[in-house]
């Protein structure tokens, strides 16, 4: 059995605005549990021909695994506020007890970028 232990955010993309970039709802509290947080910054080119410049700069990336209980409602594009980082829903799936009841949700993000 699930037994969430970290409180976090939940805000539900509505849609997206007229710049294409996605709106949220309200965030509203939540309780989840972390599997894996890994946030670095990587080099990342900032010219796309790499001239002799070699322009360069920090890229932040984080990849994410957190659990939510069965009863959360989360969605592809959604943003997840948990330690003060910005993630964006990725993937969701079911996890389920031996019984065969859903138990949880495993939750796959990544950093949000315009966050």
């Amino acid at each position: 059995m699930f037994i969430p232990n970290v409180r976090c955010k939940i805000a539900r993309r509505l849609g997206f605005n007229t710049y294409g970039k996605p709106s949220y709802g309200a965030p509203y509290d939540a309780w989840c549990g972390i599997v894996r947080l890994e946030v670095d910054s990587d080099p990342t080119s900032v010219r796309t021909d790499s001239s002799a410049s070699r322009g360069a700069a920090m890229e932040e990336t984080a990849t994410a695994r957190i659990l939510f209980p069965a009863h959360t409602q989360l969605a592809q594009g959604d943003m997840v506020i948990v330690s003060g980082i910005t993630l964006t829903v990725q993937s969701v799936w079911p996890r389920h007890s031996v019984l065969g009841d859903l138990d949880h949700w495993q939750v796959d993000l990544t950093i949000n970028q315009e966050g």
